[in-house]
C-alpha cells in the first residue's frame, strides 16, 4: 500500500484532467526552490501553513480527512524533496525526509484495517462480533 500511496510524492507529481470538487480534502500554498535544471535534483520547499484550507463540500470518509489534517499538523513547514542521488528511484525508508509522512501511511493502514476487520459478511455479523 506504500509504494502505491507515495510513489507520485517522491520527485515527480500527478496531473489529471479532471477531479470531481467534492473530492478535493484541501488546499495548501507551496513555494519550491529548484536545486537544478529538472525535478530530478530534487528541491527546498516552504508549506504556508496559513494558506490551508479544507473543503467543507469534501465527501470522503473522514477518516481519510482527519488523517490528512493530522498529517498537516506535525508535518515541518520546510523541507526537501529526494533526488536522484538521494535515491527516489530506488526508495528507502531510511531516506525518506517526513517522518510526519511515513506515520500518516501507517495510521492510514491501520484506520483501513480496522473498518475492514468490522465488515459485515452474508450472515449479518460483523468480525468484531466472532472474537
Amino acid at each position: 500500500m506504500e509504494d502505491i500511496a507515495l510513489w507520485t510524492l517522491y520527485a515527480q507529481e500527478l496531473a489529471t484532467k479532471k477531479i470531481e470538487a467534492n473530492d478535493i480534502i484541501c488546499a495548501i500554498e507551496v513555494f519550491r526552490k529548484w536545486n537544478g535544471v529538472d525535478f530530478t535534483y530534487g528541491c527546498d520547499y516552504q508549506l504556508l501553513k496559513k494558506s490551508l484550507e479544507f473543503n467543507r463540500g469534501c465527501t470522503l470518509d473522514k477518516v481519510i480527512v482527519k488523517a490528512v489534517k493530522a498529517f498537516f499538523k506535525k508535518e515541518p513547514e520546510h523541507g526537501t524533496t529526494p533526488n536522484r542521488s538521494s535515491g527516489f528511484h530506488k526508495d528507502d525508508e531510511n531516506a525518506r525526509s517526513s517522518v510526519s509522512l511515513q506515520n500518516f501511511i501507517a495510521s492510514l493502514g491501520d484506520m483501513i484495517d480496522k473498518r475492514q476487520g468490522q465488515a459485515v459478511d452474508s450472515s449479518g455479523v460483523s468480525d468484531s462480533e466472532w472474537d
